[in-house]
């Protein structure tokens, strides 16, 4: 290690959730917006901006919640997924210390609850990304438990093959700017096709995305070229499409494993939303990083109007 990697290597790791403190938030702060916030701290630094390894800092921080493409930046991320991953594993054996009065089978249940996410320490899961004990959407462990059924779509039963789609004439770009100005955050009775949370992330509903895909084929005079009344080839135009969001960093993986376009999702809302008073809703979605939408988070919150509004987690639905 040289000098200029230590010093890298030093302000990444304590620099990096800088962002969180909230003596430094905005009046619009959202969770998701920290990694900003931090790169912005860093720069009233005197002396940060000239250091050498200053822009693989930067690139690394802003991307650590992300999908990055640069060696340093993906070092970072690993070892705050590491980091976290210790923290759970020691947050798990707590939990097994307070649940020990219960008997011996529930003792086991909890136990090999514990030994499967260590086994799963290796995969890309939801706690590589979450925001920790500071996220509003999940609860720390319970997150974690939830996290093991990320991928669980309707796909499970046949694997999606979307080798022979041709989608080369495409824009991701397009079809999010669609996306954002059309449906993002906005309701229509206690309907809503696409929504964003505090903490960096943007949900579409699945059958939305089927639905610009085609006006977009229709625009191209590519329409003709895709069965989409056939169910097989929807769901293979649908996995190409999320995995061409997904080769540009756009698709949130922790959510939505290789080979899937979505999964299932409870949606909780304020107590007292929906007229039923269960105020939660089961839905198909998509899960987008809010970055494929907008740099700022806050300027998505701020988009809200009407049920969405009152949206207050997002758990995957078991």
């Amino acid at each position: 290690y040289s000098l200029v990697t230590t010093a890298r290597d030093v302000i990444a790791a304590l620099g990096h959730d800088l962002g969180k403190i909230p003596e430094y938030h905005k009046k619009q702060y959202a969770l998701g917006d920290h990694p900003n916030i931090s790169l912005l701290i860093l720069s009233q630094i005197h002396g940060f901006k000239d250091l050498p390894c200053a822009d693989d800092v930067k690139d690394a921080i802003k991307k650590h919640h992300l999908s990055p493409s640069k060696a340093f930046s993906k070092d970072l991320k690993s070892a705050d997924q590491r980091a976290r991953e210790k923290e759970i594993e020691a947050l798990m054996e707590e939990e097994l210390k307070e649940r020990s009065s219960n008997t011996e089978p529930e003792k086991q249940n909890v136990k090999a609850e514990i030994e499967k996410d260590a086994e799963k320490k290796d995969e890309k899961s939801a706690k590589a990304s979450m925001e920790g004990r500071s996220t509003p959407d999940l609860g720390y462990i319970e997150q974690v438990k939830l996290e093991k059924a990320a991928g669980g779509d309707e796909t499970k039963k046949k694997k999606i093959d979307d080798s022979d789609v041709n989608l080369e004439w495409f824009s991701p770009e397009k079809m999010l700017s669609i996306i954002k100005d059309r449906y993002l955050n906005k309701s229509f009775g206690r309907g809503f096709d696409a929504f964003s949370t505090r903490n960096g992330y943007v949900f579409v509903q699945a059958g939305k995305i089927m639905d610009v895909f085609r006006e977009m084929a229709e625009q191209e005079g590519r329409l003709q070229d895709y069965d989409i009344a056939d169910k097989s080839q929807r769901k293979a135009i649908q996995l190409k499409i999320v995995n061409i969001m997904r080769e540009s960093g756009y698709i949130a993986e922790e959510f939505v494993k290789k080979g899937y376009f979505g999964g299932w999702f409870i949606v909780k809302f304020k107590p007292g939303t929906l007229p039923d008073k269960n105020d939660t809703l089961k839905g198909f979605y998509t899960p987008f990083y809010s970055t494929a939408f907008s740099d700022n988070v806050a300027e998505l919150e701020g988009m809200k109007e009407g049920i969405v509004k009152n949206i207050e987690s997002v758990e995957i639905a078991k």
